[in-house]
């Protein structure tokens, strides 16, 4: 995995990827995971969430971004990955559903708070590709409002090029990760802060706060007042 610099993850290592940094899968080869993904907005007053956005903050400050789960406790942990998956879907309509998935929430954010920093850590030169190169400038930049030619400079490579690469390796194009860092910031502010819509829109790096309003709802079925309205209510 990449993220920042490049992982080589074996059985029982946990990659923790706070909400919006880029990231991408190097090689599936031989290789087989479980992804759990949480919105970091509607964690907050979860009984677990407290717990687990400490986790990714940490990482976020610096902190290894590699957690590793002791053998022992493997087969629990995919016990629970399992019957996480087999809930979720009735959560959304039976309520005691919605307690069921808590408490395995509950469990997993226990052990990966309790679970050891590991590295694993390749060498820097196998992290230094044009995808890690192109997704490093745009985590640092795309808040900027800054476009594929901009990567593709940053890069020395032509649009194209980048363009091709960037879809072949990550299976998403340069816009959509442009695009999923404003937003995971976005749904941050909205969440967190009463600036004006519009203000929130300029902050991503959006130049006007229609084009702003199409890009997420296109992303999240809603526009952004209703849903900052939503999840204050959810979380309140």
């Amino acid at each position: 995995m990449w993220m920042g610099a490049a992982y080589e993850l074996a059985r029982g290592d946990l990659l923790i990827v706070p909400e919006g940094m880029p990231h991408y899968r190097m090689s599936e080869e031989n290789s087989r995971c479980w992804i759990l993904a949480t919105c970091t907005a509607c964690m907050e007053e979860r009984r677990w969430g407290e717990a687990l956005l400490r986790v990714f903050e940490s990482v976020r400050q610096g902190a290894s971004a590699v957690r590793r789960i002791p053998e022992a406790r493997m087969r629990r942990m995919e016990f629970c990955f399992e019957e996480l998956s087999s809930d979720l879907g009735a959560a959304s309509k039976n309520s005691d559903d919605a307690l069921v998935v808590n408490g395995w929430m509950s469990i997993l954010t226990a052990a990966i708070a309790d679970a050891s920093p590991s590295a694993h850590v390749l060498p820097e030169t196998s992290g230094a590709t044009l995808v890690a190169r192109a997704l490093s400038f745009i985590e640092a930049h795309a808040l900027e409002g800054i476009s594929l030619q901009e990567v593709a400079d940053a890069v020395s490579r032509a649009p194209a090029h980048v363009a091709a690469v960037m879809k072949a390796q990550t299976g998403r194009t340069v816009v959509d990760w442009i695009t999923h860092a404003r937003m995971a910031q976005a749904r941050q502010l909205l969440t967190n802060t009463d600036e004006t819509i519009e203000a929130v829109a300029a902050r991503v790096g959006f130049q006007s706060a229609s084009h702003f309003h199409r890009t997420f709802r296109r992303h999240h079925q809603m526009p952004p007042g209703k849903w900052r309205a939503s999840h204050r209510r959810e979380t309140s």
